[in-house]
């Protein structure tokens, strides 16, 4: 059963030891282990584990920097009851897992993969091939749970009136803060596309009543969550903490309009889109061009607001600001104010 004991979820790489990891793996582990760490991330640490015979990754909740609303054993939760259904080459293959509601803290093992390089998280866009292999990569999983996302696995639903009021409310509360506080640094440009957000709000959140292309959505798509194969074949994606039901399209805008300034953007948006619909095609989706464009610019309108949400959670001014001015200017240049 990979579900292992929450007493196993280290607090620091001295608990890493060859009677840990054997309890873990559940076969014998050898003595001598060596420990690379791979990254620190926001909220978790990530370290590679090897017996010289056989590697691992582990990933565990940091002890100095949580946050209840992204560590609640979400992770876990994919991996034990969404992964199943997904295509198990466009994942990394988790093998134990452990979850502590006491301590908000989790544990992802996994079986490192051969032949594949893991990708330092960057706002670079990355090299046109690779781009592509990350697109096939999101349709095979979108096209996996299509229309028919795992709404009781999340804990989500279709949106009501009441939850779009909600949303809305909240949204304005949010951006109005956001203003206050910075529209010296936003300016003019930004400060409006932000009020005209709020106005269009409740419209777009009409959409989210509908659950045609919703899907299983990670809602962190960058080079940094892939692993990239070394020549060719699939590329994978990992760090599912973020995971939710949704409209396709917004891992798509995640990973384009949210990463990448226009330049870039404009070379690779309508090729990386046509690609995704082509992609969706070939695994029986009827899913029309006109209808990812539609979906894919609404969801560039919400891009615009993770970046206050993000602001909002206290993340580092630089990653948010960035991710803001980047969103807003694919939001000017696609026109979503029109909508």
């Amino acid at each position: 059963m990979p579900r292992v004991d929450a007493g196993l979820i280290p607090t620091g790489l001295l608990d890493l030891d060859a009677q840990w990891l054997g309890e873990v793996v559940g076969e014998e582990a050898g003595s001598q282990l060596r420990l690379t760490q791979i990254a620190v991330t926001s909220f978790s640490r990530v370290v590679e584990v090897t017996n010289g015979r056989e590697r691992w990754v582990v990933k565990w909740s940091r002890t100095d920097r949580r946050h209840p609303e992204l560590e609640r054993g979400h992770e876990v939760l994919f991996y034990e009851k969404v992964a199943p259904s997904l295509p198990p080459d466009t994942l990394a293959p988790a093998i134990a897992w452990a979850y502590s509601d006491e301590r908000t803290s989790a544990l992802i093992v996994f079986r490192s993969v051969a032949n594949v390089t893991p990708q330092r998280p960057s706002h670079l866009p990355p090299l046109r091939e690779v781009t592509e292999m990350m697109v096939d990569t999101l349709a095979s999983i979108h096209a996996a749970r299509w229309s028919d996302p795992p709404f009781d696995v999340a804990g989500t639903s279709l949106v009501d009136h009441e939850e779009i009021d909600a949303r809305a409310s909240a949204t304005e509360d949010r951006v109005s803060r956001l203003l206050t506080s910075h529209s010296h640094a936003l300016g003019p440009e930004i400060s409006q596309i932000l009020n005209r957000i709020v106005e269009q709000m409740p419209r777009i959140l009409k959409r989210l009543q509908d659950s045609e292309a919703m899907t299983v959505v990670h809602d962190d798509v960058h080079i940094g969550n892939f692993l990239i194969p070394n020549h060719s074949g699939q590329a994978r994606l990992l760090d599912w903490q973020t995971w939710t039901t949704d409209l396709a399209a917004k891992d798509l805008a995640h990973m384009i309009a949210y990463f990448w300034f226009p330049s870039p953007r404009k070379t690779l948006e309508e090729h990386l889109l046509r690609r995704y619909h082509g992609q969706l095609a070939s695994h029986g989706i009827d899913y029309g061009q006109d209808e990812l464009w539609h979906d894919y610019r609404l969801c560039v309108i919400r891009k615009v607001l993770h970046a206050v949400w993000e602001w909002d959670l206290g993340v580092d001014e630089w990653k948010w600001y960035s991710h803001l001015a980047r969103a807003a200017l694919a939001y000017r240049d696609l026109s979503c104010a029109d909508f």
